[in-house]
């Protein structure tokens, strides 16, 4: 199992939030729940780049788990839930967020791997690097808000 320790320039709330998220992953884990890691905090394990911050951890999870998960992470002391209307839940607390994201949504028609891995002593499932790649040209391509932002991390996977 690949390990890394990850150090982007929010250092201080970057240790809050992956502790958030090794919580909430492990409670998803013990409810029989996937959550696949992508998005920024894939994005630097792969590249290395810690230039950036890492404002939230994103999951990738089945649709049909985000009742369950509004039910799991409601009993999380401090945390609150927001639902929208594409395809997603968020939780807080503390300022840290978590987003899950639907797999069948975001990765649709798109076989996909995944790794074990190790970050900062938390260990995570992460969508590979490919289907990463694939994630930020859809991004580029469907969200002109944050295109520049896809292209920046899509050029660094690409290397």
């Amino acid at each position: 199992m690949e390990k890394l320790e990850i150090h982007p320039t929010n250092q201080q709330y970057f240790h809050q939030l992956l502790s958030f998220g090794d919580e909430v992953n492990k409670l998803c884990l013990v409810n029989n729940i996937r959550p696949i890691v992508y998005g920024s905090l894939a994005y630097i394990f792969y590249t290395h780049d810690e230039t950036i911050a890492i404002n939230d951890i994103d999951f990738l999870v089945d649709e049909n788990t985000f009742e369950k998960l509004t039910e799991l992470l409601s009993t999380i002391s401090g945390t609150s839930c927001e639902t929208t209307d594409y395809h997603s839940i968020k939780f807080f607390k503390n300022g840290c967020k978590i987003a899950f994201d639907s797999i069948e949504h975001y990765l649709n028609d798109t076989n996909f791997q995944s790794v074990n891995v190790i970050i900062n002593e938390k260990d995570f499932e992460l969508l590979d690097r490919e289907t990463l790649k694939i994630v930020y040209q859809r991004g580029v391509n469907n969200i002109p808000a944050k295109r520049d932002a896809y292209d920046y991390k899509l050029k660094k996977l690409i290397k």
